[in-house]
């Protein structure tokens, strides 16, 4: 194991320097995918916590199979495409686009996010921010009512959009810039929810996007945000595994509580790669993956369909006697549940779905990728963004899976659209509502 660490980690720096010294994009899906996958890879490897063991034949096959199919269909449309050349400065036609549509339809969101939080804050009498017991309080907070859960979960995406129309054309001063104060204003409200993946689904999306359609970042500025970034997913991380220590009562010392503090950020990456490993080789006696025949990959999708009691996605997943959003009969260790996207296809379609589906993602986030060098417009840099952080996460979670994304990257997708396509021309100052 110490071998794999050691060759992931020092693949992962040579994609940094890489990119420092031929100043190649670090944000192409290939790079994006590889850089994120062996930095992970690496840490688990490790094998800092006995759960951690080497992966079986099956799991090389299924992990390293599946990255090489993502690459092979990025590559083939690289080949294939007729690229131009390489843009420089900011982003072609910024001021063309709807900005007065984008503010509102974003506003509407953020409507549709704050009735969320008040909804939740009224049911457990409060924000988990000022809770007393944090890790209890944000399950709680999210346990509310289905409408709040599903609401407050996309004040990522509402400050995403606000962070979008800060850079569209004006000529009025920047204290006046109302999409700048209503992202404070949603950013510090999301806050009190202490919600990771909202945070970092912003911070990767901000980003991106800062990088495409403002101005390139450099590989030093680049560094100092990720660990900003990983701050952030780790300090939350903390939070939910204070709780995993609550429930499994694991009584700490004070003098190993510095210890205790370092293998934290450890287990919260390498448990994804060992419940994959887990999942896949079930016991002899004891099959943990039965066949769900498409319903994983598109459970996203039919989650957010409510049903009086539950959802569509909840009611197939009780008749079909499967496993539930938390991978509960598939997780190794109980409280550390999350997994690459590797597992879903793998239950869904066995090894074709493993490797043709990846090929497919490939070929079509190198397609936007394309699109946002070299003919870029608001709307390609803003659905790029978007895939770039599943991209950077995939091994951390399968997006298509979960409603919050899936519906999510459909309304950014279709308020970019309309705002490109109602575009009628007219001063900065008409456009920017």
């Amino acid at each position: 194991m110490a071998i794999v660490s050691t060759l992931s980690l020092l693949f992962a720096l040579y994609l940094v320097l890489d990119a420092v010294f031929r100043k190649v994009d670090f944000f192409s899906p290939a790079r994006l995918y590889f850089f994120f996958h062996s930095l992970t890879l690496g840490i688990a490897f490790l094998a800092a916590d006995k759960a951690m063991t080497p992966f079986k034949p099956l799991t090389n096959l299924v992990y390293f199979g599946s990255a090489a199919c993502f690459l092979l269909g990025s590559w083939i449309v690289k080949v294939l495409a007729e690229e131009g050349d390489v843009r420089t400065g900011k982003l072609t036609g910024l001021g063309e686009y709807n900005w007065k549509l984008h503010m509102r339809l974003t506003f509407l969101l953020f409507l549709i996010f704050v009735v969320g939080i008040a909804i939740a804050s009224l049911g457990i009498g409060g924000v988990p921010l000022l809770a007393k017991d944090k890790a209890k309080a944000i399950i709680a907070f999210f346990k509310v009512n289905w409408y709040s859960s599903v609401a407050l979960s996309y004040g990522g995406l509402t400050i995403a959009m606000f962070f979008m129309a800060i850079f569209r054309p004006r000529t009025l001063p920047r204290i006046l810039n109302s999409a700048f104060w209503m992202m404070v204003l949603s950013l510090i409200i999301f806050a009190l929810a202490l919600s990771r993946s909202g945070l970092i689904f912003f911070a990767f999306f901000a980003i991106v996007f800062y990088n495409y359609a403002v101005k390139r970042l450099s590989i030093p500025k680049l560094g100092v945000i990720f660990v900003l970034l990983f701050s952030i997913f780790m300090v939350t991380g903390y939070l939910k595994l204070s709780n995993f220590q609550k429930e499994h009562q694991l009584n700490v010392h004070p003098l190993k509580l510095a210890r205790l503090m370092l293998k934290f950020p450890y287990v919260y990456v390498a448990n994804n790669f060992w419940n994959l490993d887990y999942a896949l080789n079930p016991d002899n006696a004891h099959e943990r993956h039965p066949t769900t025949y498409g319903f994983t990959t598109f459970s996203g999708v039919l989650d957010m369909m409510a049903l009086p009691g539950g959802t569509l996605g909840v009611g197939i997943r009780a008749a079909g006697g499967w496993d539930d959003q938390f991978h509960a009969r598939s997780i190794k260790v109980r409280g550390l549940n999350t997994m690459g996207y590797q597992w879903g296809l793998y239950k869904d379609f066995g090894m074709a779905g493993v490797f043709i589906f990846p090929f497919l993602f490939g070929m079509a986030a190198k397609m936007v990728h394309l699109r946002v060098k070299y003919r870029p417009n608001v709307f390609y840099v803003a659905l790029y963004s978007f895939l770039a952080f599943f991209i950077g996460l995939s091994w951390f979670l399968a997006f298509w899976e979960s409603m919050i994304y899936v519906y999510g990257l459909l309304y950014l997708v279709g308020t970019c659209y309309l705002s490109q396509r109602t575009y009628s021309g007219g001063d900065a100052q008409a456009q920017a509502a």
